[in-house]
């Protein structure tokens, strides 16, 4: 039974902790064909959208930049003036596209694994340049997988890809392309651009669909990878919970403190009350800023006898209520009050000895 316990299989889910150190690590369940479906996509549409503002702008710059360069001696330094005078506005026209291109790969990322920064991915790893953990790292059951998923990818983005190549230059029903010849520039932009925008399309919802089936294998592969063995979870919770002797004795030591404290409060109490052997329970009383009176100190057989000793030594009233020193002992923790239905035999008590302290001016032992 020890030897199935101990096997050193990977049985058990991975414990937070785990989770949260491979996070540190950049060890992450992330398709990276989920990036690029969806930045694909995401070109895609904002191209559709702004091909016009594009092509008026490109039309505009190329007109100006060449005007500029004939109208003046055709050299290299016209060229670079050229070029650094309409540079910036070439700019300005593809910043919505590339600003949208940095916000879906950052928001694919976020979805994917969450917001976290970490360096520990661009730290140096001299083991990674080992030719032979890198050989057996392709040969391993997942550098197969990703081989043959890399050849399916490769496949069917290549046949969506064909199709609309076929649909657009070897159909015999399309007459398009021939009429290009005779159509404007605006005409021919507008008809390549939506074929392209077509094509693209295609193309990245087909790879969509096989990066959402490769971040399902990647979260599994994950989930395997962070598994632990049933020595791991225990020296996990070790080192999470302490070693339990240290706990043991750390625990032995608050009772000694808390033993202490209240053995100190002993001999301010008003009253203690016993049963009379097996418990005791020190009450004290304050009118003015109590509202019931309250247990500083209870204890059961040896503790109870220290209880008692230092009353005495005190002059603490000693009580013998067998049943009230039981119930007190029961419902009530020390520092508490208690509870209201004690509170007529309690104040009996009470009542009894600070009528003997008032009457003889010193405490009772009953």
């Amino acid at each position: 039974m020890a030897d199935d316990i101990d096997s050193g299989e990977k049985t058990e889910p991975a414990s937070p902790r785990k989770r949260e150190e491979a996070r540190e690590k950049g060890q992450v369940a992330r398709s990276g064909d989920l990036n690029s479906a969806l930045l694909l996509i995401g070109a895609s549409l904002i191209l559709h959208i702004l091909s016009s503002t594009l092509l008026a702008g490109a039309a505009r710059v190329m007109g100006a930049s060449w005007g500029g360069i004939s109208g003046g001696v055709f050299s290299v330094d016209a060229v670079i003036h050229q070029g650094v005078h309409w540079l910036p506005i070439l700019l300005r026209l593809l910043l919505p596209l590339l600003l949208g291109l940095m916000v879906i790969a950052l928001a694919v990322n976020v979805l994917q694994i969450g917001f976290r920064i970490t360096t520990k991915p661009l730290e140096l790893d001299i083991t990674k340049l080992d030719p032979i953990k890198g050989a057996k790292r392709i040969l391993s059951r997942r550098g197969v997988m990703r081989l043959v998923f890399g050849l399916v990818k490769l496949t069917i983005v290549g046949l969506v890809l064909w199709s609309g190549y076929e649909a657009i230059l070897l159909d015999s029903s399309e007459d398009h392309l021939a009429s290009l010849l005779h159509a404007t520039t605006e005409q021919a932009w507008s008809y390549s651009m939506s074929q392209l925008f077509g094509l693209a399309m295609r193309a990245g919802i087909a790879l969509l669909l096989l990066a959402i089936v490769d971040l399902a294998y990647q979260r599994w592969q994950h989930e395997q990878d962070l598994r632990m063995t049933k020595q791991e979870v225990r020296e996990e919770l070790k080192r999470m919970e302490g070693d339990p002797k240290l706990k043991e004795r750390r625990r032995r030591i608050q009772q000694q403190l808390a033993l202490q404290r209240m053995m100190h409060d002993v001999p301010a109490a008003d009253v203690v009350i016993t049963n009379p052997t097996h418990f005791s329970c020190a009450l004290k009383y304050d009118e003015e800023s109590m509202a019931a009176p309250r247990l500083v100190a209870k204890g059961q057989d040896h503790i109870a006898l220290r209880i008692r000793e230092l009353a005495r030594e005190h002059g603490v009233a000693v009580v013998e209520e067998p049943p009230l020193a039981r119930s007190i002992f029961s419902t009530t923790e020390v520092g508490e009050e208690i509870p209201p239905d004690l509170y007529q035999a309690v104040a009996e008590v009470l009542s009894f000895v600070f009528r003997t302290v008032e009457r003889t001016g010193r405490r009772v032992n009953a």
